[in-house]
């Protein structure tokens, strides 16, 4: 129940942040394409919005830096490490570039669903065939000083975010960040609109919606169960946190 009255007063604030009678609201999702965590939001909480009608209420953003860091060698090469390895920053440039090249949300949002529910480097060919997307073009751009941009604009966002992110995925929603809440997008987008709702913002919400798949070990990322949400500090330390 007092999660129930938090969530509720938390959408009753980003409600506030909407004024004119055409304004959508405005979800930035921060993430990375290795994280079990942002593909099983992306796959289990987003991808629904996208059937159900609530996509059309929103704009929405995926920046793809989460917690990756940039470091300089020892010989002033400046160099990128991304929390799940190369491929994952391979695979974050090629959504940047998708999402700047096709910028309708309808448009790159299958690709990045696709990368998310595998995220190898030979994914990528299957997910733009999916998705109707030029895959040639997209990597022409993450290959090249576009994607250098892109990733760079990632990163100074995701690093300029107040409060800072904790961990991912990092759901801000019309400027406000939704926390440890994030389960709880649709719920907040049916409150904070001021459109026609559609049916799924009367929906009764599942038990399973507080819960969330996580890695059971933290040497197993691959060992996922559906369990209680936890309290997040209690979360594999390496798995989610900043380091």
């Amino acid at each position: 129940m007092l999660r129930h009255s938090l969530v509720a007063l938390l959408a009753a604030s980003v409600a506030t942040q909407v004024h004119a009678a055409a304004d959508k609201v405005e979800v930035d999702l921060f993430a990375e394409a290795g994280c079990p965590y942002c593909a099983h939001f992306t796959v289990t909480d987003v991808a629904p919005m996208f059937e159900n009608g609530l996509s059309d209420l929103i704009t929405f953003r995926y920046i793809a830096w989460g917690n990756a860091k940039n470091f300089t060698k020892p010989e002033g090469q400046r160099n990128i490490s991304c929390q799940h390895g190369k491929t994952e920053c391979e695979l974050n440039r090629l959504i940047s570039c998708a999402t700047h090249l096709h910028p309708e949300q309808n448009d790159w949002f299958p690709f990045v669903k696709c990368i998310e529910e595998d995220p190898e480097s030979a994914t990528a060919a299957k997910c733009a065939l999916l998705a109707k997307l030029d895959l040639t073009e997209i990597q022409l751009c993450a290959s090249g000083s576009l994607g250098d941009q892109l990733e760079a604009e990632a990163a100074a966002e995701t690093n300029a975010l107040q409060p800072a992110h904790q961990y991912v995925p990092w759901v801000v929603v019309n400027g406000i960040p939704l926390g440890s809440s994030y389960q709880s997008l649709q719920s907040v987008i049916c409150v904070a609109t001021n459109a026609q709702r559609p049916k799924a913002c009367y929906d009764v919400p599942d038990d399973d919606s507080l819960s969330v798949e996580f890695p059971m070990a933290d040497d197993d990322p691959d060992d996922w169960s559906l369990q209680p949400r936890p309290d997040l500090q209690a979360y594999p330390k390496n798995r989610i946190f900043v380091q």
